[in-house]
């Protein structure tokens, strides 16, 4: 493997700020779920991937770019998973290419979910699972198959900045402690 590129994926800098994206024409709508923090719906980015539906810039607490999750559109009428499964196959080895060898997990649930018909089924249900794990120096990088229903499936992508995790992780710890 090569030596990775710690920048953010899709042409962002790690720690911009909300108003910095916006500056370089993205659009930000806010996205309700604040688990990590506030999170937008971005559009007009600078670099995309051909069957990207969604992309989620999370900036914490403190307005800093430390998490960008990429969703792709839905492959349905695939219960099998054949068509999302190849295109996983094609990312996966991408991002090795680019980050080194991943941490992989490709569990079939038991039952009728181990059956390739079921595939999609499974990983809705959350019988099984179906995902790789990158650790750099700077990013943690999940890429994972997820599932809207037992014949429709989606690629997801969550790129994490570490020291920038850690900060936002922190500040959690903190605004929840006051809120107790």
């Amino acid at each position: 493997a090569q030596v990775p590129d710690e920048g953010a994926p899709l042409g962002f800098t790690w720690g911009s700020t909300s108003e910095e994206i916006t500056a370089q024409g993205v659009e930000l709508q806010p996205f309700p779920q604040k688990d990590v923090g506030e999170t937008y719906l971005a559009t007009k980015l600078p670099r995309a991937l051909s069957d990207q539906e969604t992309a989620a810039l999370s900036f914490g607490f403190d307005n800093k770019l430390f998490r960008v999750a990429i969703i792709s559109r839905a492959y349905e009428n695939d219960p099998s998973g054949g068509a999302i499964r190849s295109r996983y196959s094609e990312l996966l080895a991408t991002l090795s290419e680019k980050y080194g060898k991943p941490y992989s997990v490709q569990n079939l649930g038991g039952s009728i979910y181990g059956q390739s018909e079921y595939f999609l089924a499974g990983i809705n249900g959350g019988h099984s699972g179906w995902y790789s794990i990158y650790e750099t120096p700077r990013m943690t990088i999940q890429l994972g198959l997820i599932a809207d229903s037992s014949s429709t499936g989606r690629w997801r992508i969550i790129f994490e900045e570490i020291s920038l995790k850690k900060a936002f992780d922190l500040a959690r710890k903190t605004k929840e402690k006051g809120a107790l």
